[in-house]
């Protein structure tokens, strides 16, 4: 129960995700941009968490993270796609209109 909790809580966390984008948005027409994203993130937050706190060590997240990050990678990934893809059909149909 406490994993699943701990991937609830990844999954949701707004400093993973904007790193996903601004990494996505800037690799966004290459497939390995998505592990890519999702390292970064993980290793960019499990860092960030480790200088928090003071109990914590580096890497006891870290797994969670990957995998938070990896998902976290592919919806962002799909929602760029999912605009480019309406931007295409929106100016295919201005074009038929005109």
């Amino acid at each position: 129960m406490g994993i699943l909790l701990m991937i609830i809580v990844k999954l949701l966390d707004p400093i993973g995700l904007v790193v996903c984008f601004v990494l996505l948005l800037k690799l966004r027409d290459k497939w390995w941009s998505i592990p890519l994203a999702a390292m970064a993130s993980a290793f960019m937050t499990e860092t960030i968490l480790t200088s928090t706190q003071i109990t914590r060590d580096w890497g006891d997240g870290l797994a969670i993270a990957i995998l938070c990050g990896l998902l976290q990678a592919v919806l962002v990934y799909g929602l760029f796609k999912l605009n480019e893809n309406f931007r295409k059909k929106k100016k295919l149909l201005k074009e038929n209109v005109d």
